[in-house]
């Protein structure tokens, strides 16, 4: 078997042969419409190794816990001003990206309500 990529559907770009059935290098692909043959080289991997689907389900798994994660903090912001407070304490940052986030989407005054309650608060 040699190496090599198919210029159109039905020739090899190595040899210029056409790619036809029965030949030692060439496999039906179903998938093709009226049922072209393909160069074996040009097929995808069905498997994947155990470590990279172990990696894949990790990263998968990581990103599902942080968008849900985001989801709720930013559930418990939006309804409690006294978990506001605590996060202006302990991660001013993040506080700042709600802020910011719900003033992008149309909704003002949030930020200053917050302030006057704490002012008001120490007072």
């Amino acid at each position: 078997m040699h190496d090599c990529k198919i210029t159109q559907i039905g020739s090899c770009i190595c040899t210029g042969e056409p790619l036809t059935a029965g030949g030692p290098d060439v496999l039906r692909n179903p998938s093709f419409p009226f049922g072209s043959w393909i160069h074996p080289g040009l097929r995808m991997a069905r498997t994947m190794d155990p470590l990279a689907k172990k990696i894949f389900k990790g990263v998968l798994v990581a990103e599902l816990v942080g968008i849900f994660g985001a989801y709720f903090l930013f559930k418990k912001m939006n309804t409690s001003q006294d978990f506001r407070q605590t996060m202006s304490k302990k991660f001013p940052f993040i506080l700042e990206v709600y802020y910011k986030s719900i003033e992008h989407s149309g909704m003002y005054g949030i930020r200053e309500q917050d302030q006057e309650k704490w002012l008001n608060s120490k007072n």
